[in-house]
């Protein structure tokens, strides 16, 4: 796979360091990430496409527990998030930011795993987005829990039982994540190609953002947690 930094002349400005698109420039796509104009060279597009796919199905989430479709009636990420509020074994956390720093959107958790599931719309640009919310929380949580503090979690009980009729008690929240049971971070995206096979999906997307984004998310988070992949349009 062959990318390279590309300054192309831009003049830059602070704003432009927030700013992540894709664009083509001389007939070949260009892409804008983390300040850095990327130019793919050679046989990116292919390359990217069977890595992006190996991935997927390397990482896949087999287990059936997002298991509500993303219908015509659900408007956006959170309110596809609140329709798994007061079942059982879930908990959702979304729009909850303790220090700036969102824990996930939905966690659920059975007898041998913790997996917190953060959502995104689409697999386009916006896969960046989700893909920094998962490292960063994972890395915060990491740091803090295996210090030997509770500060992160006692902040996301806080939060939460600040906002919802019902309450979280703190203790036996905690002590969930004391346990033996692994914790896995799972990122569940909607994309426009439901129940149709990987390949498929990717080599139709044209968001390189989006493939180059899962692709970094997966290699950073291999020193942390398992991170797990999920379509929820193959629901």
């Amino acid at each position: 796979m062959a990318i390279c930094a590309w300054w192309g002349g831009y003049t830059h400005a602070m704003f432009i360091q927030h700013i992540t698109c894709e664009i083509k420039y001389e007939g070949k796509p260009i892409f804008h990430i983390d300040s850095t104009w990327y130019k793919v060279k050679n046989d990116f597009i292919n390359s990217i496409n069977d890595k992006c796919i190996n991935l997927i199905e390397k990482n896949r989430l087999k287990e059936k527990f997002i298991n509500i479709p993303w219908d015509t009636t659900i408007k956006d990420e959170g309110d596809y998030n609140d329709k798994y509020n007061s079942i059982t074994n879930y908990f959702v956390f979304d729009k909850m930011l303790p220090d700036n720093i969102e824990f996930c959107d939905i966690m659920y958790e059975d007898k041998e795993t913790i997996y917190l599931v953060h959502v995104k719309d689409g697999f386009d640009a916006k896969v960046r987005d989700v893909s920094n919310q998962i490292t960063i929380s994972a890395n915060r949580f990491w740091n803090d829990f295996n210090s030997g503090s509770n500060e992160y979690l006692e902040s996301i009980v806080d939060t939460y039982n600040k906002r919802s009729s019902s309450k979280i008690d703190k203790k036996s929240f905690i002590d969930k994540f004391k346990t033996d049971r692994e914790i896995i971070y799972v990122m569940a995206f909607k994309s426009k190609n439901g129940k149709k096979p990987v390949d498929f999906k990717i080599t139709k997307s044209k968001s390189n953002i989006a493939k180059y984004s899962l692709i970094q998310c997966i290699q950073d988070m291999s020193s942390l947690y398992q991170l797990k992949i999920f379509d929820i349009a193959d629901v």
